[in-house]
């Protein structure tokens, strides 16, 4: 008896070490956005076409606080429309169904340079 107790105690203690774990793997909105700017302040210096659109954009002089305001600017309220289910599927759909969730291609370009205009305009250039 002790024994068949013993063992349903280690299946119940490790479903919910599991349920615990899974839970975590989840992220919300909140920390999706996170890991973008993140991750687009980390990368965006290195994009190809960076250096021509902020010359464009009228910023002559980048300094280290530009990527993160502009990615800072560009992620915060994106995913503001999704549902949580939308964030986890996320990474399963196809470019184009992200880019129909997030706007489309016109209004994302817009955004991009509405951020530069707003970098370009920031009096305390940090």
């Amino acid at each position: 008896m002790r024994k068949k107790i013993r063992i349903w105690l280690m299946v119940i203690a490790t479903l919910c070490v599991l349920v615990f774990f899974m839970s975590k793997m989840a992220l919300t909105k909140e920390e999706t956005v996170a890991k973008l700017i993140d991750s687009c302040t980390t990368n965006a210096p290195f994009a190809p076409t960076w250096q021509q659109e902020l010359k464009d954009a009228g910023i002559q002089e980048p300094t280290d606080w530009v990527p993160a305001a502009y990615c800072q600017c560009y992620f915060t309220g994106l995913f503001h429309e999704l549902t949580d289910d939308d964030i986890v599927r996320f990474s399963k759909m196809t470019p184009e169904e992200r880019m129909a969730k997030m706007g489309g291609k016109d209004k994302m370009n817009e955004r991009s340079v509405q951020c530069l205009k707003d970098i370009q305009n920031t009096p305390n250039k940090q």
